[in-house]
């Protein structure tokens, strides 16, 4: 620090001692300005170069301020200023090789990679900013179906259960899915966020249903018809009683649901929907009718609130109708046929065409696929379409009103 600092010293002296040897008619004010210092060092300095008989000062007979002085450079000055120039021109030689030496060093680094790196990195911003159709995603399931709709034309022999919107790139929060259903699904529950953190897990799930078509008698289980503790619930799914316990309420197109994790929920048979879930594949089955099929009773039990269904988190939409579903906690969910008015934040949204297409830039998107863009791209919506839009929050401490 001592020798840095004698450095500094002598460079600023160096750079007075240059300066008063081109004009010696420069006020205090002037050098100050010129070497980026106050007023008063460069005081301190003149009046140390004076003593040392390195400058003289002598009236500025040209100005009408008597005051002003000129400062010459005395020969022990010129002396002093050629010993200092070759020590400020050997530092600063020794300055310059480092920085030859680091400038090599980093254009060896950007031929080695790096350079392609940084390319990389911005085209794969570009990619997830710009407007882009999620990739589909069939999901064959015992309980699906061979006669699912038309916009979701398949090549499959199988019965076809889900259908996933996926990125080609990094995850994203939520995951959008058609659910068409043959028979009931398990009875099942999916665990919060601080229970799956503690397990190990990313996230929890929370999840919602828009039911697009219901064939007669069609079902959805949500809650249980009564408060079970958690040993009730262990010998319900045990001995089958809980099929009975699960309040099965009849739906129709239109119907719409929020789960919260802990839920104790189930799908019917003959139900078309769309879910807009986090996206975190983790289920816990607590029944399923005698399947063959993995259960998962000690995590489910865990995770499970087993009680009824609060009201609030149901209802029935007017599909031809602008509104929000959900608003928090996981994430936003809008009806209609463009963006919403309020509530959108800068990340990146999901927009679902039920019916109709919307165009983004050059990408469309018709009933049947998923776009992924940014709120402040402009929606060319077709006649007739309906969307849904949803968007993730990262932290929000309300509840789904």
């Amino acid at each position: 620090m001592t020798r840095r600092r004698s450095h500094f010293q002598e460079d600023t002296r160096f750079r007075v001692l240059r300066l008063l040897e081109e004009n010696p008619e420069m006020s205090q004010r002037e050098l100050a300005a010129a070497l980026g210092v106050s007023t008063g060092g460069v005081h301190y300095l003149l009046s140390a170069l004076v003593k040392r008989e390195f400058i003289k000062m002598g009236n500025f007979s040209a100005s009408t301020d008597k005051r002003r002085y000129a400062y010459i450079l005395t020969p022990r000055g010129l002396v002093e200023k050629a010993a200092i120039t070759g020590r400020f021109l050997a530092r600063k030689r020794e300055e310059y090789e480092v920085l030859r030496r680091e400038i090599s060093q980093l254009e060896a680094e950007l031929s080695d990679g790096a350079a392609s790196e940084v390319q990389d990195f911005e085209e794969e911003g570009l990619r997830v900013l710009s407007p882009s159709l999620l990739k589909r995603k069939e999901v064959e399931k015992p309980w699906g179906r061979m006669n699912i709709p038309l916009r979701f034309a398949t090549d499959s022999d199988d019965p076809i259960g889900e259908i996933w919107f996926e990125h080609e790139g990094e995850p994203l929060e939520l995951l959008i899915k058609y659910l068409f259903t043959s028979e009931k699904l398990s009875i099942q529950v999916h665990p919060s966020d601080e229970l799956a953190v503690a397990s190990g897990l990313s996230s929890g799930k929370e999840e919602c249903w828009l039911v697009l078509d219901a064939e007669p008698g069609a079902q959805l289980g949500i809650g249980t018809r009564e408060i079970l503790s958690a040993e009730e619930l262990r010998a319900a799914a045990l001995d089958g009683s809980l099929e009975d316990l699960v309040d099965w309420k009849p739906v129709s197109r239109g119907d719409f649901y929020y789960i919260p994790a802990g839920t104790v929920h189930a799908i019917g048979a003959g139900v078309t929907l769309v879910e807009v879930q986090q996206n975190a594949d983790i289920t816990y089955r607590l029944y399923d009718y005698g399947r063959p099929r993995e259960l998962h009773l000690e995590k489910g039990i865990e995770a499970a609130a087993a009680a009824p269904y609060p009201v609030r988190l149901g209802k029935k939409v007017d599909l031809n109708s602008a509104q929000q579903l959900v608003a928090g906690p996981k994430f936003d969910l809008w009806l209609g046929n463009g963006w919403p008015s309020q509530g959108l934040s800068g990340g990146m949204a999901h927009v679902i065409p039920l019916t109709g297409a919307v165009t983004v830039d050059d990408v469309i998107a018709e009933a049947g696929e998923c776009l992924l863009c940014s709120p402040d791209r402009e929606l060319h919506v077709a006649r007739d379409t309906q969307l849904l839009i949803a968007q993730a929050r990262c932290a929000n401490p309300d509840s789904n009103d």
